[in-house]
């Protein structure tokens, strides 16, 4: 088919496919003419080899519906690769990539921009593995078959020098991968390293663990199966040194390869991911072709882990001499009987039941030559087997046991020299009796010649008639006769033990006790009286009487205990002579309306007032005064009360001072030409209201209070009036 049968052929099968199915792209349009694919896009322009890419072109959000895709590498169509991207693994070196776009409407085609591909190196790769933290432990050289980190970057001088391979760094991650291999391992053959662990900033030392793996198949990855050479499962506390061996395996791709080793502080350290604390190290290391053994091998002596043993204890056995190099090498294990089934490694261990020699024939398959090394003897020592008879009364204490039935017990020893020693004991068990007997008595109780004065439990020991013991439990009641006084005080009468008694004495009583013993009780009883009496009192105002308060004249009776305990009741007759000292204001004289006599008393001086002792007084100025009145059995101090002279006038009315209205309703203009102070005081000397004026007009409101008479006295410039103010 020619190219224009071609694209007639697309052209005709375009319309078909846009008659059946309506595609759209993202602006819901059909593709015409000539597609715009743009760029080739990868998500890697350099894989690391064995990892997928994706490819696309850069326009087809916009290429529209009816589009058919054929990716190229190289020019060459890739089979199978017809969708709008394209999944592959880099299998060479390089590679171009490009997609022809064809739009099946119009039939036309276009290629995307072609992208070339490059294989990124292996050591690029790997995994992230690497600390957070710079502090704590750090892995300070690492030694591989004799070969051990550049000193500039071991030790102390790592803890300052960053390791010079690319992504490294200081004391989190260290890459040694710009540096020729650490070491070379050949395949099948036993490597050893040494790791020293330490931390640059010294104490204190936390624990952690080491991981070591190693890249045998090249691909970028430790996760394989085998790769994992050496890993701690338990913490411990540095700085510390690790050995260890492993051997490289055939299958290992000859060449160079990635060793990693992981130092981390708490949990398991893992090959890739980071972590808080510790380090990770990067070396390479060679891996060379298996040397095979050649010649005749020369294994030396048959070595034994121990000539004598017990029987069935465990033996090891190994060769004098390291075959090297040890490919090639077969190993069989023979004893006196022959060869042993299955003991075909470098070592054998079995457990021994009889003495006897082994040696091992060890063959270069190679070469063909073979050599048996020199047997070695192990002796085997047989367990001691010995019988007792032995007879005791209910247990027995044998091999840490405590043996209570007769029977035949067998156990197992270990003699001087370490081997089992089979003791069988043939043992009777013979019983000891028992028995119990129950006594009860007065005071005391005896058996078998032997006195019991109080209640309890008591044993006497005998021996039955197979020569144990025999116990006789007793169990003894002793009751007791009791003679007791009992220290009674009645009132007027006592009765005890249906006796009435009337007067003090000692009395002697006999009973006899639930225990069937003799209780005697002596009764002393002190017998008193009650009594009455009569109280007489005239007393002020109120009287108390044990606790009680009377207020009113009257006859009262009170219930109480006297001295002895007995009843004692009193008669209280009271007077009660009610006083209260009242004193009353007119004007400027004071009065009291109580009875008595009479003596007035100045508060201000706080002193009597000499000949005013009648019932009125009038002050002779003003002041504080009070009345104190005394009658037959009280004497009361009325309360003190100010009175305020009227007859003081330093101030001229006229020009100092005017009031208005007065009388008024409870409201007074006042009109002062100066500053003043004013007091209001109520008829019987209470100061209402004390305030300070400046010059001009005020209002005084005493509409709040009572109807009456008041006092105001004003001062000003050391003037001194009262005026009187009558209120409606």
């Amino acid at each position: 088919m020619n190219k224009k049968i071609t694209i007639k052929v697309l052209v005709f099968w375009s319309l078909i496919i846009s008659s059946l199915f309506s595609f759209q792209n993202s602006n819901g349009q059909v593709c015409t003419g000539t597609p715009v694919p743009g760029n080739t896009i990868s998500s890697a322009l350099s894989p690391c080899p064995g990892i997928a890419f994706t490819l696309s072109v850069q326009n087809s959000a916009t290429l529209g519906t009816g589009i058919s895709y054929q990716w190229l590498m190289g020019g060459s169509a890739i089979p199978g690769a017809t969708n709008s991207t394209y999944t592959g693994v880099l299998v060479a070196s390089s590679a171009t990539y490009s997609c022809e776009v064809t739009c099946l409407t119009s039939g036309l085609t276009a290629s995307s921009t072609p992208v070339t591909l490059v294989t990124s190196t292996i050591l690029s790769c790997y995994c992230l593995s690497s600390a957070t933290a710079v502090q704590d432990e750090e892995i300070y050289n690492v030694t591989l078959n004799g070969n051990s980190t550049n000193t500039l970057y071991s030790y102390g001088n790592g803890c300052t020098n960053t390791a010079p391979g690319p992504g490294s760094v200081l004391s989190k991650y260290s890459s040694f991968l710009s540096l020729a291999p650490l070491a070379n391992c050949n395949q099948g053959a036993t490597s050893t390293f040494t790791i020293v662990q330490d931390e640059c900033d010294g104490p204190t030392y936390f624990s952690n663990r080491i991981g070591v793996w190693i890249d045998y198949n090249q691909n970028a990855s430790f996760t394989d199966p085998g790769e994992e050479i050496y890993l701690e499962t338990t913490s411990t506390i540095g700085p510390r040194t690790v050995t260890g061996v492993f051997t490289v395996p055939f299958t290992a791709i000859m060449g160079t390869t990635v060793m990693r080793i992981v130092c981390r502080e708490g949990g398991t350290p893992s090959p890739c991911g980071t972590y808080p604390y510790g380090e990770t190290e990067d070396y390479l290391i060679g891996i060379n072709t298996a040397a095979l053994c050649a010649g005749t091998p020369n294994p030396g002596n048959t070595l034994a882990s121990s000539s004598i043993i017990c029987s069935g204890g465990l033996t090891n056995f190994s060769l004098q001499n390291l075959i090297v190099p040890s490919v090639g090498i077969s190993y069989q294990w023979y004893n006196t009987s022959g060869l042993i089934t299955g003991a075909n490694s470098l070592t054998y261990s079995a457990n021994l039941t009889a003495s006897d020699s082994f040696y091992c024939i060890v063959t270069c398959v190679p070469s063909g030559m073979s050599t048996i090394s020199t047997p070695v003897y192990v002796q085997v020592l047989p367990p001691i087997v010995a019988t007792s008879t032995d007879t005791a009364c209910n247990i027995y204490y044998w091999n840490s046991n405590l043996l209570t039935a007769s029977g035949t017990y067998t156990a197992t020893f270990a003699t001087v020299s370490g081997c089992d020693s089979i003791h069988t004991l043939n043992l009777t068990i013979l019983q000891s009796s028992s028995s119990a007997v129950t006594l009860s008595g007065c005071d005391s109780v005896v058996h078998n010649g032997i006195t019991y004065s109080s209640t309890g439990m008591y044993t006497q020991n005998y021996v039955n008639a197979v020569g144990c013991d025999s116990v006789l439990t007793i169990y003894a009641t002793v009751n007791y006769t009791t003679d007791s006084t009992i220290i009674q005080t009645g009132c007027d009468f006592y009765t005890f033990n249906s006796t009435v008694y009337s007067t003090s004495g000692i009395y002697t009583h006999t009973f006899m006790s639930a225990s069937g013993c003799d209780s005697t009780i002596h009764l002393d009883l002190t017998m008193n009286q009650s009594t009455d009496s009569v109280i007489n009192s005239l007393s002020c105002n109120a009287f108390t009487l044990n606790g009680l308060t009377y207020t009113n004249t009257g006859n009262y009776t009170q219930s109480l205990l006297n001295a002895s305990g007995c009843d004692s009741t009193i008669l209280l007759q009271l007077t009660i002579d009610t006083l209260q000292a009242i004193i009353t204001a007119s004007g400027t004289g004071l009065s009291t309306p109580s009875g008595g006599s009479f003596q007035w008393f100045d508060c201000s001086t706080n002193t009597i007032i000499p000949g005013a002792t009648s019932l009125n007084f009038t002050p002779s100025s003003g002041g504080s005064y009070a009345v104190i009145v005394t009658t037959l059995t009280c004497v009361d101090t009325s309360i003190c009360l100010n009175v305020w002279a009227t007859n003081t006038e330093d101030l001229n009315s006229d020009k100092d001072i005017t009031i208005y209205p007065n009388p008024s309703q409870g409201i007074f203009e006042l009109g002062l030409n100066n500053p003043a102070e004013i007091i209001l005081v109520s008829s019987i000397g209470e100061i209402i209201l004390q305030e300070k004026f400046l010059k001009g007009k005020h209002s005084l409101n005493i509409s709040s209070y009572a109807s009456g008479v008041y006092f105001l006295k004003v001062k000003s410039n050391d003037k001194l009036a009262t005026y009187k103010l009558i209120k409606e």
